[in-house]
């Protein structure tokens, strides 16, 4: 912005410049620099026009910023602009179908500028640094005076894509106002976060008024071009982050639905488009790692494109309702191609494209000015493999969905049937490289990559030959030591040094990357890669254009996915395996047929694996170590194939191998058979185990060792021991899937140590140890539970409070729980043991917490009977009787009972007592509860009141019933006459019971005293 400033000292300076009698002479030059001043600081307005879908917008451009409102009436938006400024209406119509009708009036504080309507049309303002703009929604009238109107095209602007480059912000408001309510509406709901280049927006106000100003509405079209209007569909949330996996830039993009999409890489850069025509979208950015690849949003006939920096691949996944667009870094790589065929007819040549799109929409390519044509297609990794330069289009590679860049302005792309069909007026033309194409494919198909012929001179001709004629021929032409590192490079993998060859491989690929055999360079850096196991490199080489759809490439490329345990992809790899394998020579054959062998029997492929085995047993095996494991995978396979007896002798004759693996299995395998033939007992085997385990410590053979050692132990009752040895082999793997195994593993195990018989048999300080160290184990809650809830019981049993009390308290501070049930329960666990602690403060602050709301049966009943234990506990008694009132059933009369009796009011306790006492059938609601033992506290409370008539009533109608009773002496000694006994308190009640406790107690011992001699 230029600012232009007039600037004086202060008064007293004035008067001595001017003098005191000059003051007129200083008025009139201070006004004439003024008006000079307003000159020079005069701005120009200029206003710029454009059609869209829907509305048309005027951009003010000016450098000093201005306030301004509307208006509507008689036909005309008037929009008052609060500046004197000139504005320039020269541009106004160069972008729009009818020029429209302005006038503009000078007004006191500014301008009014008046826009001529045919209808009722709505008015959004928004600014943005150095602009505002104006979105008319509505039919514009046209200016009286003539004029040719033009029509805008993807090409006459080939930029006209609104850039956002809000790139990675942060998701807020959901609830604006402005949310899309049409069919294809895209909505960008974002806040702005400080990151690298601004694009000139500082702030909160700015980023949200940028988002209004650049909001691009396109209104979903149907099949007849006709607008869907206004839909009942309700805006569809798109989120947008970018993360870290493995220390790799992934892009994630989740949705509800699943769109029609497609994928392309160019110009170092991804782009992901997405159908949106048929419903509204809301993209909420999330927040980006600060050094997250730049992101680029924008939207144009129904596609909503997501432009990445860096080359990407999609994976879509569906996890429950939520679709998940994965992009992670990797070359385009369709799984399936779209296949095309070309119909000759009476228009001239087409061609038909098999991919299943609803529509084809148009693109034009900020980066690069491009008009594009895009089928976006909802069947998952469709896509193109390769540029193919035609004349009147390019077909561009594709991760999926169809992408055509047009080379002329008349071609047609439209859907057609259930496929795409590109024409021209006049045909499409054909050039000879084209109709060389698919025979050429045929070729590649038929031909062997590595030219087995040429390998098998070279074995004639020495390394150190090769070697010297290298070096005597360095100062050659490039193409010339290419061609020499190559040859080289095939003598070393014929000689069996394969890091080396990789080597030489390479050194051609620097020598001459323009060699017009390059492709064969890469085939044979590939295959020299995958034998010196640097599967990485491999991959990247297999993935060149020329080289990645060559069915040998895809039977090597299912060797590597092999080598990753990718089993579905190895098993469509490995379908030509044995072709291939025949065509090798003895030592590639061997390494390459090994890793085969053990795929297909780990996938259950056996009669490919025999075949393989077969091609094998024929081969001239270069040395011990692959003899041996081929042996190996033969007993596997018999036992696989049912064989048992046969494969295991075969693997027990490797017990003595050199190779620790073969050896450790071997051994494993006899030592079972032995086991199993009950030759050995449980701790022998556990002995034998125990050697093997700390002699090989990797992979499945360590996994059954450990799954062996486990079971017996578990079944001796040793889980302390069992899960000691679980967690050793847990924390000793790096590798995932072995880690995930042992972890699954040692919470089964826990699960099943506090859920059988055998808890009972574990002592509770030892349970106690089991939770506290393999807890983090267990992740699903229900399984959670299963093992927390007993062992609360135990704890509860043997009056261990502090532990079972620590527990739940980490629990409900940490614990996110899936119900507020689940929580009520852990709560009022946790009361219990606060009152069973005698810690009542505890326990009352815990259910002052609880909201009652959410109690509902039994959990009430519950959180009642645990706050009547707290009054009395406190000594409340007012309190307790007073949560018990209204209430006449067994239970409540019993906790009467409870509270008389703490506070020695006997005669109230034997009132309810004797109440119980004469309707037995009371005690129907509640089995728990003994009459016997009622008996007993009843004649108590008889004795305490003196009440011996009462005494003796009792002991007339109930001495008979308990004879029979484990409690009959306690009852007979409180039922005596008056004159043989004397309780003054209830201390002389419990000294005399204690006594006669003692003395049954001693009666006992002196029994079993007698009866052992």
């Amino acid at each position: 912005m230029r600012l232009c400033v007039l600037k004086f000292d202060s008064p007293i300076k004035q008067r001595l410049i001017f003098g005191g009698t000059k003051w007129l002479f200083a008025i009139f030059w201070v006004s004439l620099l003024f008006f000079f001043n307003a000159l020079l600081c005069a701005e120009t307005i200029v206003v710029k026009a454009g059609d869209h879908k829907d509305f048309t917008r005027f951009v003010f451009q000016t450098k000093t910023p201005f306030d301004m409102s509307h208006t509507f009436s008689n036909g005309q938006i008037h929009l008052h602009l609060k500046t004197k400024d000139t504005i320039d209406l020269s541009q106004i119509g160069n972008k729009t179908k009818v020029k429209p009708h302005i006038e503009i009036v000078a007004q006191e504080q500014g301008q009014t500028m008046s826009i001529l309507v045919q209808n009722n049309v709505e008015i959004k303002t928004s600014k943005s640094r150095g602009m505002v703009i104006v979105d008319v929604y509505g039919k514009l009238a046209k200016q009286p005076s003539s004029h040719s109107e033009k029509e805008s095209s993807p090409e006459s602007n080939p930029n006209g894509a609104q850039k956002n480059p809000l790139a990675k912000l942060a998701a807020v408001e959901e609830g604006r106002s402005d949310i899309p309510k049409k069919s294809g509406e895209v909505h960008i709901d974002a806040s702005f976060k400080e990151v690298g280049n601004k694009d000139n927006i500082e702030t909160l106000k700015d980023v949200l008024d940028y988002l209004e100003g650049h909001k691009l509405p396109v209104t979903g079209k149907n099949q007849a071009g006709k607008s869907d209007g206004v839909s009942s569909v309700p805006p569809e949330k798109v989120i947008l982050k970018i993360t870290k996996q493995h220390g790799k830039d992934v892009m994630v993009l989740s949705t509800v639905h699943q769109f029609p999409l497609a994928m392309i890489q160019r110009g170092g850069a991804s782009w992901l488009f997405l159908d949106v025509t048929d419903r509204p979208i809301q993209l909420v950015v999330a927040p980006s790692p600060k050094d997250a690849p730049r992101v680029d949003v924008r939207t144009q006939d129904g596609l909503l494109g997501i432009r990445i920096d860096g080359s990407y691949a999609i994976n879509l996944s569906k996890i429950y309702d939520e679709t998940i667009y994965t992009l992670q870094e990797l070359p385009v790589f369709p799984d399936k191609i779209i296949r095309y065929e070309k119909n000759t007819t009476e228009g001239g040549t087409q061609y038909k494209f098999s991919v299943g799109s609803k529509r084809v929409l148009t693109w034009s390519d900020p980066d690069v000015g491009d008009a594009l044509f895009i089928a976006p297609t909802t069947e998952r990794s469709l896509g193109f493999d390769h540029l193919a330069k035609w004349v009147d289009l390019d077909i561009l590679p594709s991760e999926q969905g169809l992408v055509i860049k047009k080379n002329v302005d008349d071609l047609v792309v439209k859907i057609e049937d259930d496929g795409v069909m590109v024409s021209r007026p006049g045909g499409l033309r054909i050039t000879s490289q084209e109709k060389d194409e698919f025979h050429k494919k045929v070729e590649l198909v038929d031909k062997s990559i590595f030219q087995l012929d040429e390998l098998k001179v070279l074995q004639n001709q020495t390394l150190a030959e090769l070697k010297a004629e290298i070096q005597s021929k360095l100062l050659r032409s490039e193409e010339e030591r290419a061609m020499l590192y190559y040859n080289y490079g095939r003598a070393l993998i014929m000689s069996g040094y394969y890091k080396e060859a990789q080597g030489a491989f390479k050194s051609a690929l620097i020598s001459n990357e323009a060699y017009d055999r390059e492709w064969k360079i890469q085939a044979h850096y590939a295959l020299a890669s995958i034998l010196a196991r640097d599967y990485i490199t491999a991959r990247k080489a297999l993935l060149q254009s020329k080289l990645r759809r060559m069915p040998e490439s895809i039977f090597l490329m299912g060797i590597i996915d092999a080598e990753f345990w990718n089993e579905e992809r190895a098993r469509k790899g490995l379908a030509q395996a044995v072709h291939f394998l025949k065509q090798y020579p003895d030592n590639i054959r061997a390494y390459l047929g090994l890793v085969i062998l053990r795929t297909f029997i780990h996938i259950n492929e056996l009669e490919m694996a025999s075949k393989i085995l077969e091609l094998l047993q024929q081969t001239k095996i270069p040395n011990q170590y692959l003899r041996e494991k081929i042996t190996y995978y033969q007993g596997h396979l018999y036992i696989a194939q049912k064989l048992t007896v046969d494969g295991r002798k075969i693997i027990e004759s490797l017990e003595d191998s050199q190779n620790p693996r073969i050896r450790v299995k071997a051994r494993f395998i006899k030592m079972v058979a032995e086991w199993e033939g009950r030759k050995i007992t449980d701790e022998e085997a556990l002995a034998k185990l125990d050697r093997l385990r700390l002699e090989w410590r990797h992979g499945a053979e360590y996994r059954e060792i450990i799954s062996m050692i486990s079971q017996l132990l578990i079944k001796q009752g040793n889980y302390t021991r069992a899960l000691s040895i679980l967690r050793q082999a847990y924390s000793k793997s790096n590798i995932e899937a072995d880690k995930e195994h042992y972890g699954q593993k040692i919470a089964n195990t826990v699960v099943e140590a506090f859920t059988t018989e055998a808890f009972a048999k574990i002592p509770v300080l030892s349970a106690l140890a089991i939770f506290a160290e393999y807890k983090s184990f267990i992740a699903p809650a229900t399984d959670f539970q299963k093992v927390l809830y007993p062992l609360l019981g135990r704890l509860e049993k043997f009056d261990l409070f502090a532990p079972a009390v620590e527990i739940l308290e980490q629990r409900l501070k940490v614990h996110n729980y899936k119900s507020k049930e689940d929580k009520l329960k852990d709560e009022l666990h946790l009361v219990r043991f606060y009152i069973n602690d005698e810690k009542t403060d505890k326990a009352q602050a815990q259910l002052d917490k609880i909201e009652l709301q959410d109690l509902m049966p039994p959990l009430n009943d519950e959180y009642e009977s645990l706050k009547f234990r707290a009054f009395v506990l406190e000594q409340k008694f007012s309190d307790a009787l007073r949560l018990l009132e209204g209430r006449d059933t067994l239970d409540t009369s019993i906790k009467r009972v409870m509270v008389y009796w703490h506070m020695n009011d006997w005669m109230n306790a034997s009132k309810i007592l004797e109440d119980i006492v004469e309707h037995p059938e009371k005690l129907e609601e509640n089995k728990t509860i003994k009459l016997e033992e009622l008996l007993v506290m009843l004649a108590t409370a008889y004795n305490l009141t003196e009440q011996s008539d009462k005494i003796l009533s009792l002991k007339d109608k109930f001495q008979e019933k308990m004879k029979s009773s484990s409690l009959r002496d306690e009852f007979n000694l409180l039922t005596v006459p008056e004159s043989k006994k004397h309780f003054a308190t209830v201390n002389d009640i419990r000294s005399t019971l204690a006594q006669l406790d003692i003395y049954r107690q001693y009666m006992q011992n002196k029994a079993n005293s007698l009866q052992k001699k």
